[in-house]
């Protein structure tokens, strides 16, 4: 794990994910009640974080960037989650919750 990504994790467990999930707010085709709050991603690793509406942030693994790329360009992220990126390997990323009081 490089030290940049090691610093972003560990100002994301701070409190201050700003450098982890850079890409924030995303996109919803329902504003009043986003699926998704934040994401970033990480080249080295082709690691993809999302943030959702609940504050839990999940990780999926192995994504080329140019899914990353696409992720941005999506009018609904939560839709191409569903469609696109439950296609990788992901996990709950706990360490980096931060519970926002929204379900």
């Amino acid at each position: 794990m490089s030290e940049e990504l090691s610093d972003a994790i560990q100002l994301a467990k701070d409190g201050d994910d700003s450098e982890l999930l850079p890409y924030q707010p995303t996109p919803s085709i329902n504003p009043p009640r986003p699926r998704t709050l934040a994401a970033g991603y990480d080249k080295d690793s082709q690691t993809l974080r999302v943030r959702f509406r609940n504050g839990q942030v999940y990780g999926y693994y192995n994504v080329p960037p140019n899914v990353w790329r696409n992720f941005r360009r999506w009018k609904s992220p939560g839709r191409g989650i569903n469609r696109v990126l439950n296609n990788f390997p992901y996990a709950p990323e706990h360490d980096l919750d931060e519970p926002t009081g929204n379900y």
